[in-house]
């Protein structure tokens, strides 16, 4: 027996799926809390290797992904609220390999990973397919910033 999704019709979960079956055993508020607060986490840490660093590319993308993370957290109801949590975990968990060398930068990545794991256990509550798509998204939208970063700043 299959139960349907209903934000992709035609896409069907089986009822015995282990590991969805293990995410559902997980509360669906303790998964929004830990989301939030993996990209909460990634936000600070990139704030801390702001103040920390001399290095002024350095400073300026740590100082864009700590905003551009923030933003992801600010509660929104709109069909955008999903895809915007999928971007803010993969902007810290991206974020945080491209900026591994500075100091506590390495830290976001596990931020990231726990925020992903835990939307991805509040997708599975909602039966909803999760949008990895947009994580992934992220990751060339932590290119493109240092990308700009390092080829428009000086020093």
């Amino acid at each position: 027996m299959t139960d349907t999704n209903h934000a992709h019709p035609g896409w069907r979960y089986p009822q015995g799926s282990p590991l969805g079956n293990a995410a559902r055993r997980i509360p669906e508020t303790a998964a929004a809390s830990l989301s939030a607060g993996g990209r909460l986490a990634a936000a600070a840490v990139a704030v801390a290797v702001v103040i920390s660093q001399d290095y002024d590319r350095t400073r300026m993308a740590a100082g864009a992904l700590a905003a551009l993370i923030t933003l992801t957290v600010a509660p929104l109801w709109s069909r955008a609220a999903r895809s915007l949590e999928w971007m803010g975990a993969g902007l810290a968990f991206f974020g945080g390999a491209a900026l591994a060398a500075a100091g506590p930068a390495w830290l976001m990545l596990p931020a990231g990973g726990l925020a992903a794991a835990a939307i991805a256990v509040r997708e599975a509550h909602r039966r909803r397919v999760p949008d990895v798509l947009a994580f992934f998204a992220a990751g060339a939208v932590v290119g493109g910033l240092v990308a700009v970063m390092v080829l428009t700043l000086e020093g």
